[in-house]
């Protein structure tokens, strides 16, 4: 038995990644210890902090339609969406609302927009973290923990191993987001090349952290809320997973 602490970026749709990876892990008589997660990261991480299984959870993604999760709502909410029916979906999942609920223990990584600081959720209410760290600035309406403004933990920390350390248990990485960006062609195009600088610069940072580090290039950038590729990403994780931990 293979003991371990896992640390999950975010990327939305490309999650599927960690799944294809923790997927090889659970083949291959891994057992994580302790679990870290920002944005996407946080959310799969938390189902499988809370017991479910990677095959299990790429089904659903398969299974869901993106605009089954989207509610629109007035943009004087803060973002084009609610989070209340991925509220229902982690509901679904982690019928508790305690960290100390989970199987595994489980860190939680969300920008706390009141300070400007990221901060690391480990104790207390679950759901209202997950869901602060997954409302990506703009698209989802942002949440309030104890009085202060809350968005996806990826601006400012996208692979928050930090919290892993202490557990002495080699770290295992995995970034979601390596590939080729298009040409610049919108300022939206533009917009999401700036987030990315900043973004990877932090993920850099923290991969020397980690004993092992799972980066797979992915020959096409995938659309952050393209839930169809699912499959085809969980495949790509399990066969980095393979080249890399074998």
């Amino acid at each position: 038995m293979k003991e371990v602490s896992v640390c999950l970026s975010g990327g939305g749709a490309r999650g599927a990644i960690h799944l294809g990876v923790l997927q090889y892990m659970l083949d291959h008589d891994y057992s994580i210890k302790a679990i870290s997660g920002t944005s996407i990261g946080a959310l799969l991480g938390s189902m499988i902090a809370g017991g479910h299984e990677p095959r299990e959870l790429i089904e659903l993604m398969l299974r869901k339609h993106i605009i089954q999760l989207f509610t629109p709502v007035p943009l004087s909410k803060g973002g084009l969406f609610s989070l209340k029916k991925i509220e229902k979906l982690i509901l679904s999942k982690l019928p508790y609302n305690f960290f100390t609920d989970l199987k595994i223990p489980f860190y939680c990584c969300a920008t706390n927009l009141s300070t400007g600081e990221y901060e690391i959720f480990s104790s207390g209410t679950l759901h209202d973290k997950i869901l602060a760290s997954i409302s990506v600035p703009l698209i989802f309406e942002p949440v309030t923990i104890n009085g202060d403004v809350f968005v996806d933990g990826g601006l400012l920390n996208n692979l928050p191993v930090e919290p892993l350390l202490k557990h002495g248990y080699p770290v295992i990485g995995v970034h979601v987001n390596n590939y080729t960006f298009k040409k610049l062609s919108s300022p939206n195009d533009i917009l999401k090349r700036v987030i990315s600088i900043s973004v990877r610069r932090s993920v850099l940072e923290n991969s020397e952290k980690c004993d092992i580090f799972i980066n797979p290039f992915l020959e096409k950038e995938y659309a952050m809320f393209n839930l169809k590729v699912a499959k085809e990403l969980f495949e790509t994780g399990y066969d980095e997973a393979l080249k890399i931990l074998d």
